[in-house]
């Protein structure tokens, strides 16, 4: 150190005294996309000379790869600006049009439209967000035996992977498997006499399916502070219909556990979530934690001693309606999920964090109220009397301000991975009838 310093300090002041900003060029979007020729015929008559003469440019046999179909750029909500693209481009972003607005906020044709995996438990495809990411992981040398161990050295085991949202943390393997997302799935795999393994020398630690619980949960978490971030970096937004976030009150509570349906446009969930009580012991209220670590021991929520709240219940859009004329062909209504708080996020870390958040985004909305539609008395007159319902809405003019759906996927996966057939009734009526093979 004492001979290093000595240079350093002679070569200051040959160095610049101002240093350009460190500004990273935006990547482009790239694409294979280009007009390809019409197909080529084979028939002998439509050739008066052999194939192989053709044109080099157009010959279906020497130059193949000028008849590959590639796909376009996907839309984007928001086009860039102020980006050049060269005048030999055959293929530009462009904005979404209002009917595939309509298509990317809605939670379900999303999830349809992911790309599709394999399976490793059913050996089915499905689409990706139906499924949970697993990664091998190999074991440091120095663990003792496990317990869990299936043999008598253990090499790897299945992590997930890809749970989280990317700008937290990124995909740790480049290989993986896919397995149904549901906890029922997961126990079977983790089951010691289950002969559906995912590759010989590895074994499944018994408590994966609680480690994928609690990553699903914590996506959530992300989504949502995600959502506040981008709305509070946004300029003055226009006057729109439909806030992204609003809290429903007594009335309407009252209205919705009498009629059993949602009639808001665009609703895509409802989350009931009271605020967090003090602890009796240390008179404090539970700190909010986003922490992808296994959850603490006091954190971990007691055996509840009465029957909890189903997670997820769905209720339609509307009274039911019959046409005579068409009679049992017509299709179900559309149904909204409603999800309880205390059994959707048990631990009272997480809840106090999903409480904060919904709170943060709920003033968010609040702070503008010229740029949005003005309230009816009525509803002013019921928001002083606020229940702990919040509705999330989504409609092809919100997603140009945040992207609720992202949060609604996120929910929606939590309901999938820890079905119980709590709402089994709520899906037998009016059509909506699930059958398990």
């Amino acid at each position: 150190m004492g001979r290093i310093l000595p240079r350093l300090l002679a070569r200051i002041p040959f160095e610049p005294q101002s240093w350009s900003p460190f500004v990273l060029p935006r990547r482009k979007l790239k694409s294979l996309y280009r007009s390809v020729p019409p197909r080529p015929s084979f028939h002998p008559a439509r050739h008066l000379k052999s194939i192989l003469l053709r044109e080099p440019d157009t010959n279906p046999i020497t130059s193949s790869r000028t008849f590959l179909r590639h796909k376009t750029l996907p839309p984007l909500l928001h086009q860039p600006r102020r980006v050049k693209h060269p005048q030999h481009d055959h293929d530009r972003p462009r904005a979404m049009t209002e009917q595939e607005r309509q298509w990317w906020s809605s939670p379900y044709l999303r999830m349809l439209a992911s790309p599709i995996r394999q399976c490793i438990a059913t050996e089915r495809y499905m689409p990706s967000d139906f499924l949970v990411r697993l990664a091998p992981m190999r074991l440091p040398s120095s663990l003792p035996r496990l317990n869990w161990a299936r043999t008598g050295s253990v090499t790897q085991t299945l992590i997930p992977d890809g749970l989280q949202h990317p700008k937290f943390t990124a995909r740790k393997s480049g290989k993986a498997s896919y397995i149904l997302c549901n906890r029922a799935a997961v126990s079977v795999l983790a089951d010691p006499g289950s002969k559906r393994r995912a590759s010989i020398g590895i074994n499944i630690y018994p408590h994966l399916a609680d480690h994928i619980a609690h990553l699903l949960r914590l996506r959530v978490l992300q989504e949502l502070e995600l959502l506040v971030d981008n709305l509070s970096a946004l300029p003055r937004p226009p006057i729109l219909k439909t806030r992204l976030i609003r809290r429903l009150s007594r009335a309407d509570w009252d209205a919705l556990r009498t009629t059993g349906t949602i009639p808001y446009p665009g609703a895509v969930a409802v989350l009931v979530v009271p605020p967090l009580q003090k602890d009796p012991a240390t008179k404090q209220r539970p700190q909010p934690s986003m922490s992808p670590a296994p959850l603490k021991p006091e954190d971990t929520p007691p055996a509840a001693k009465n029957a909890l709240l189903p997670l997820c219940t769905l209720h339609p859009v509307g009274p039911p309606a019959w046409d005579p004329e068409v009679g049992d062909g017509i299709l179900p209504q559309a149904k909204v999920p409603l999800y309880n708080g205390v059994t959707l996020f048990p631990a009272r870390s997480q809840r106090a964090a999903l409480h904060a958040l919904l709170t943060r985004l709920l003033g968010i909305e609040r702070v503008a109220p010229h740029f949005i539609v003005k309230e009816t008395s009525t509803e002013q007159d019921g928001g002083r009397r606020a229940s702990h319902a919040f509705l999330l809405c989504s409609n092809p003019e919100s997603v140009l301000r945040g992207d609720v759906t992202a949060v609604a996927i996120a929910l929606w996966r939590i309901r999938i991975f820890e079905d119980q057939e709590e709402d089994v009734a709520s899906q037998r009526m009016e059509g909506w009838e699930r059958t398990r093979r």
